[in-house]
């Protein structure tokens, strides 16, 4: 499991400060917890488990010649012989029943039949689908938080520790998870962003680089405005435009830690 250290409680960013614990002396946080890990293996184990299920009633009809997709020609190439004969054995086809009205009888029940039971099928592997969409994605922000964090806690980074929500929330939308778990970042018509050497994919330090000059109130020295522009972190209220970037929630908070609610 991925560890960042840090070497007091203060220095430990705000999102990832409930998760870190204190360790010969440091404070140690995993990037990605436990817990949510041992829930996507655990989910994936029991999703696992139901689509095998649904896998092994599809083989029994498969050898049949069921096809899902011909539910029709199935019934009526399969069923209409079987019922042919069991009616006769049965001696349930009489002089006064003709043989086509017996076949058709027979034939709709066994349709309704299938046709319940492909539905069942069907809904349960678009549940499998959703649940393993859903895992997948947390898996890939967890990904994409842990690689993103190491470079904004490099010192060269620059990145403001307050503003860190935020800029998770910007490598949200740019980054997907590639092979090995690679960042791959996308641009909005759905292209590879190269970095500087123009073969390979922008890394984490080179795109909080591009985004400190796109959203230069995410950084050390943004805050400007004045002889008392270049503040660093904790040294004063962060500025208007640095506000306004936050959600509601995280304007409340940090209202109220610096007392600025209102009366």
């Amino acid at each position: 499991m991925p560890e960042l250290i840090f070497d007091a409680q203060d220095a430990v960013p705000e999102p990832i400060r409930s998760i870190a614990v204190e360790k010969e002396g440091k404070w140690v946080a995993n990037v990605v917890p436990k817990a949510e890990l041992d829930d996507f293996r655990n989910r994936n184990v029991e999703l696992s488990r139901e689509r095998d299920a649904a896998t092994g009633i599809f083989g029994r009809l498969t050898p049949l010649g069921f096809d899902p997709a011909k539910v029709d020609e199935f019934v009526t190439g399969y069923s209409e012989l079987r019922d042919i004969k069991q009616q006769v054995d049965d001696g349930k086809l009489v002089a006064d029943t003709s043989l086509a009205e017996a076949i058709e009888a027979k034939t709709g029940e066994m349709k309704k039949g299938y046709e319940t039971q492909i539905g069942g099928l069907q809904n349960e592997v678009a549940t499998y689908k959703g649940e393993n969409e859903k895992l997948t994605n947390r898996l890939n922000r967890s990904i994409i938080d842990q690689q993103v964090m190491q470079a904004i806690n490099d010192p060269k980074s620059g990145a403001l520790p307050e503003a860190t929500r935020q800029i998770l929330r910007e490598a949200h939308d740019t980054f997907q998870i590639g092979e090995n778990e690679a960042l791959i970042p996308m641009d909005n018509n759905g292209h590879v962003i190269y970095g500087g050497d123009g073969a390979t994919p922008m890394t984490p330090v080179e795109w909080l680089k591009k985004l400190a000059e796109t959203s230069p109130f995410f950084f050390k020295g943004s805050q400007g405005g004045g002889a008392g522009g270049g503040q660093g972190p904790g040294s004063g209220p962060l500025t208007a435009a640095q506000i306004a970037a936050m959600s509601p929630e995280e304007r409340m908070t940090y209202g109220r830690e610096h007392g600025m609610t209102g009366s």
